[in-house]
Protein backbone atom coordinates (compact mmCIF):
# COMPACT_ATOMS: atom_id res chain seq x y z
CA UNK A 1 0.00 0.00 0.00
CA UNK A 2 1.22 3.48 -0.89
CA UNK A 3 1.69 5.97 1.92
CA UNK A 4 -0.70 8.95 2.01
CA UNK A 5 0.38 12.28 3.45
CA UNK A 6 -1.38 13.63 6.52
CA UNK A 7 -2.46 16.74 4.55
CA UNK A 8 -4.23 14.59 1.99
CA UNK A 9 -5.87 12.48 4.69
CA UNK A 10 -7.12 15.62 6.49
CA UNK A 11 -8.59 17.00 3.24
CA UNK A 12 -10.30 13.68 2.50
CA UNK A 13 -11.84 13.53 5.98
CA UNK A 14 -13.06 17.14 6.02
CA UNK A 15 -16.78 17.86 5.67
CA UNK A 16 -16.29 19.96 2.51
CA UNK A 17 -14.70 17.14 0.53
CA UNK A 18 -16.91 16.08 -2.39
CA UNK A 19 -15.53 13.32 -4.55
CA UNK A 20 -16.08 13.75 -8.29
CA UNK A 21 -14.65 12.68 -11.59
CA UNK A 22 -13.89 15.23 -14.26
CA UNK A 23 -13.95 14.02 -17.87
CA UNK A 24 -12.95 16.22 -20.80
CA UNK A 25 -13.54 15.07 -24.35
CA UNK A 26 -11.84 17.00 -27.10
CA UNK A 27 -11.64 16.28 -30.82
CA UNK A 28 -8.09 17.54 -31.14
CA UNK A 29 -4.80 16.08 -32.19
CA UNK A 30 -1.91 17.57 -30.20
CA UNK A 31 -4.07 20.61 -29.41
CA UNK A 32 -5.11 21.23 -33.02
CA UNK A 33 -8.79 20.72 -33.95
CA UNK A 34 -9.23 17.58 -36.04
CA UNK A 35 -10.63 18.24 -39.50
CA UNK A 36 -13.69 16.20 -40.43
CA UNK A 37 -14.12 16.00 -44.17
CA UNK A 38 -17.42 15.30 -45.84
CA UNK A 39 -17.66 13.84 -49.36
CA UNK A 40 -19.48 16.18 -51.71
CA UNK A 41 -18.80 14.33 -54.94
CA UNK A 42 -17.95 10.75 -55.88
CA UNK A 43 -17.01 11.07 -59.54
CA UNK A 44 -16.05 8.50 -62.11
CA UNK A 45 -12.81 10.18 -63.24
CA UNK A 46 -9.81 7.95 -63.90
CA UNK A 47 -7.39 7.80 -60.98
CA UNK A 48 -4.35 9.97 -61.58
CA UNK A 49 -2.42 12.98 -60.31
CA UNK A 50 -4.62 15.73 -58.91
CA UNK A 51 -4.35 19.17 -57.38
CA UNK A 52 -6.74 21.51 -55.63
CA UNK A 53 -6.55 25.20 -54.73
CA UNK A 54 -8.89 27.91 -53.49
CA UNK A 55 -8.54 31.46 -54.83
CA UNK A 56 -9.03 34.62 -52.80
CA UNK A 57 -12.73 34.86 -53.68
CA UNK A 58 -13.45 31.29 -52.51
CA UNK A 59 -13.46 29.72 -55.98
CA UNK A 60 -12.34 26.09 -56.01
CA UNK A 61 -9.92 25.09 -58.77
CA UNK A 62 -9.20 21.42 -59.38
CA UNK A 63 -6.69 19.94 -61.82
CA UNK A 64 -6.09 16.35 -62.83
CA UNK A 65 -4.11 14.38 -65.38
CA UNK A 66 -5.83 11.42 -67.00
CA UNK A 67 -3.03 8.84 -67.31
CA UNK A 68 -4.81 6.94 -70.09
CA UNK A 69 -4.84 9.99 -72.40
CA UNK A 70 -2.05 12.19 -70.92
CA UNK A 71 -4.53 15.06 -70.80
CA UNK A 72 -4.44 17.82 -68.19
CA UNK A 73 -7.95 18.86 -67.17
CA UNK A 74 -9.04 21.87 -65.12
CA UNK A 75 -12.25 22.60 -63.29
CA UNK A 76 -13.49 25.81 -61.69
CA UNK A 77 -16.30 25.80 -59.12
CA UNK A 78 -17.31 29.33 -58.21
CA UNK A 79 -19.30 28.55 -55.04
CA UNK A 80 -18.24 25.11 -53.80
CA UNK A 81 -20.98 23.36 -51.82
CA UNK A 82 -22.87 20.08 -51.71
CA UNK A 83 -25.17 21.41 -54.46
CA UNK A 84 -22.32 22.39 -56.85
CA UNK A 85 -21.54 20.49 -60.04
CA UNK A 86 -18.17 18.74 -59.90
CA UNK A 87 -18.27 16.67 -63.08
CA UNK A 88 -17.54 19.34 -65.71
CA UNK A 89 -13.86 19.41 -66.78
CA UNK A 90 -12.02 21.46 -69.45
CA UNK A 91 -9.06 20.01 -71.34
CA UNK A 92 -6.08 22.34 -70.90
CA UNK A 93 -2.99 20.60 -72.32
CA UNK A 94 -1.08 17.39 -72.88
CA UNK A 95 0.83 16.34 -69.75
CA UNK A 96 2.64 13.26 -68.51
CA UNK A 97 0.96 11.70 -65.49
CA UNK A 98 4.01 10.16 -63.79
CA UNK A 99 5.58 13.42 -62.49
CA UNK A 100 2.20 14.73 -61.36
CA UNK A 101 1.30 18.40 -61.37
CA UNK A 102 1.50 21.47 -59.21
CA UNK A 103 -1.46 23.74 -58.50
CA UNK A 104 -1.48 26.73 -56.17
CA UNK A 105 -3.54 29.90 -55.75
CA UNK A 106 -3.43 33.07 -53.72
CA UNK A 107 -5.67 36.07 -54.19
CA UNK A 108 -6.79 36.23 -57.83
CA UNK A 109 -3.66 34.45 -59.07
CA UNK A 110 -3.44 30.71 -59.75
CA UNK A 111 -0.61 28.62 -61.21
CA UNK A 112 -0.64 25.12 -62.65
CA UNK A 113 2.70 23.45 -63.45
CA UNK A 114 3.17 20.19 -65.36
CA UNK A 115 5.58 18.21 -67.55
CA UNK A 116 4.72 17.40 -71.16
CA UNK A 117 7.54 14.91 -71.83
CA UNK A 118 10.04 17.55 -72.99
CA UNK A 119 9.45 20.69 -70.93
CA UNK A 120 8.35 21.79 -67.49
CA UNK A 121 5.53 24.21 -68.21
CA UNK A 122 3.45 26.64 -66.17
CA UNK A 123 0.17 28.36 -66.94
CA UNK A 124 -1.11 31.34 -64.99
CA UNK A 125 -4.51 32.79 -64.23
CA UNK A 126 -4.94 36.27 -62.79
CA UNK A 127 -8.75 36.19 -62.70
CA UNK A 128 -9.51 33.53 -60.05
CA UNK A 129 -9.11 30.69 -62.58
CA UNK A 130 -11.64 31.96 -65.13
CA UNK A 131 -8.95 31.88 -67.83
CA UNK A 132 -5.40 30.53 -67.98
CA UNK A 133 -2.71 32.08 -70.17
CA UNK A 134 -0.69 30.12 -72.70
CA UNK A 135 1.94 27.77 -71.34
CA UNK A 136 5.37 29.19 -70.52
CA UNK A 137 8.39 26.88 -70.65
CA UNK A 138 10.22 26.91 -67.33
CA UNK A 139 12.86 24.31 -68.26
CA UNK A 140 13.64 21.85 -71.03
CA UNK A 141 14.74 18.67 -69.29
CA UNK A 142 14.28 14.95 -69.61
CA UNK A 143 13.04 12.34 -67.18
CA UNK A 144 11.19 14.61 -64.72
CA UNK A 145 9.93 12.67 -61.69
CA UNK A 146 7.98 15.37 -59.82
CA UNK A 147 6.53 18.85 -60.38
CA UNK A 148 5.25 21.44 -57.89
CA UNK A 149 4.54 25.16 -57.75
CA UNK A 150 3.61 27.88 -55.32
CA UNK A 151 2.85 31.58 -55.25
CA UNK A 152 3.21 33.95 -52.31
CA UNK A 153 0.84 36.75 -51.31
CA UNK A 154 3.29 39.30 -52.72
CA UNK A 155 3.09 37.62 -56.16
CA UNK A 156 6.45 35.82 -56.10
CA UNK A 157 6.03 32.46 -57.82
CA UNK A 158 8.13 29.30 -57.67
CA UNK A 159 8.11 26.20 -59.88
CA UNK A 160 9.98 23.10 -58.68
CA UNK A 161 10.79 19.87 -60.49
CA UNK A 162 12.90 16.84 -59.76
CA UNK A 163 15.04 14.90 -62.19
CA UNK A 164 17.82 12.42 -61.53
CA UNK A 165 17.25 12.62 -57.78
CA UNK A 166 17.91 16.39 -57.73
CA UNK A 167 15.32 19.14 -57.12
CA UNK A 168 15.50 22.25 -59.28
CA UNK A 169 13.55 25.46 -59.04
CA UNK A 170 12.76 28.61 -60.96
CA UNK A 171 11.13 31.75 -59.63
Amino acid sequence: MLPVSSTLLDAARSGSATPYVRVRVSDRDLGVPRLRFERWYGGEETDGPTGVAVTGDGTLIRARIDPSTDTLYLQRVEDPSTESTYDSWSSLATAEAAPGLGLHATGARALVAYYDGDDVLVRESTDHGVTFASAVTVATVGDVTAVACGVRDDGEALVLWATGGVVYGSS
